[in-house]
């Protein structure tokens, strides 16, 4: 009877250790693929300026051209203390590429 014991308790804490790693396996690979899709939604959605939601998607100037705000922000260049032409010129030299020239007045 002893032996049935010792082998309840083998196959018991085996079987949970197996269900304990699934569970954590299941958990890790659900991560990454949640991880994924929402990076594939992020790359898939429209860029839009942050205070009016101007779709920004292709322009490449740091102002949105309807509200006047910085990308990426909820104020303008001067409401944030900032000179437009430093940032310009320190996302060319970083090889982001903003244009000088509006898009707009190209046309």
């Amino acid at each position: 009877m002893h032996s049935s014991a010792v082998d309840f308790r083998f196959w018991f804490f085996l079987a949970l250790g197996l269900a304990m790693a699934f569970l954590v396996s299941a958990f890790v690979i659900a991560g990454y693929v949640r991880s994924r899709v929402m990076k594939k939604d992020r790359m898939d959605a429209p860029r839009c300026c942050a205070q009016c939601g101007y779709n920004l998607t292709g322009y490449r100037m740091p102002r949105c051209p309807e509200c006047g705000a910085a990308v990426g922000f909820t104020k303008t260049f001067e409401q944030l203390g900032v000179d437009e032409q430093q940032v310009i010129q320190h996302v060319e030299g970083r090889g982001l590429g903003f244009s000088h020239e509006d898009p707009k007045k190209a046309e």
